[in-house]
């Protein structure tokens, strides 16, 4: 972490880790890897089985590796917890979101996902919650330092009457207000509810 591995370093690293069965943890943040980098990443879990952890926080990722990596997590079953947090998204599209809940609907290793900083606003989270909703296996969200409000909150707060896994949501450093903290509120207090934390409410 915070070394000075660029695009070249992560592809060395993801050639090498292809075949490898003993890694578990890869922490990457910090490196400015690039696009380059983050598409190497992408490729590389196409074959690795082992990897059960990657963090690649502020590594200077665009749309299209953050893309590539979520795509990546419908197929991987090895992975259990990714950090892709503060990328460098300059699209106010989304289209990450979209990608994001298709591979949650399917995905069922992934236990903590990290989407702080992504510049969320209220639409990403719409379609977020679509595929939270279908998950089972996710058991900590975070999602602070995005731009949610009350009615980002009002769709998380229905998700959680579907959801029966996730115990841990993080939505600190955004602006539900009282509004979004009533929503939220109720869906915790719901008797189906697993939610077991929610920090920023």
């Amino acid at each position: 972490m915070f070394n000075d591995i660029q695009a070249n370093g992560a592809q060395v690293l993801a050639s090498s880790l292809q075949g490898n069965s003993t890694l578990l943890s890869l922490r990457l943040s910090g490196n400015k890897i690039g696009r380059g980098g983050g598409l190497e990443l992408a490729s590389m879990l196409q074959e690795n089985c082992a990897l059960q952890e990657l963090e690649v926080v502020d590594c200077d990722l665009d749309t299209s590796s953050i893309i590539a990596l979520i795509i990546m997590l419908k197929k991987n079953k090895a992975l259990c917890s990714v950090d892709i947090s503060r990328p460098l998204l300059f699209s106010h599209q989304e289209e990450w979101a979209v990608h994001c809940s298709k591979m949650l609907a399917v995905n069922s290793s992934l236990m903590e996902l990290h989407l702080g900083r992504m510049g969320m606003t209220d639409t990403g989270i719409e379609q977020l919650t679509e595929g939270l909703g279908r998950n089972h296996s996710l058991r900590y969200l975070d999602l602070c330092s995005n731009r949610v409000t009350r009615d980002g909150a009002f769709h998380l707060a229905m998700m959680l009457t579907q959801n029966r896994a996730l115990e841990i949501l993080d939505l600190s450093s955004n602006q539900i207000g009282d509004g979004g903290a009533g929503y939220l509120s109720k869906a915790i207090t719901c008797p189906r509810s697993t939610l077991k934390e929610s920090k920023g409410v």
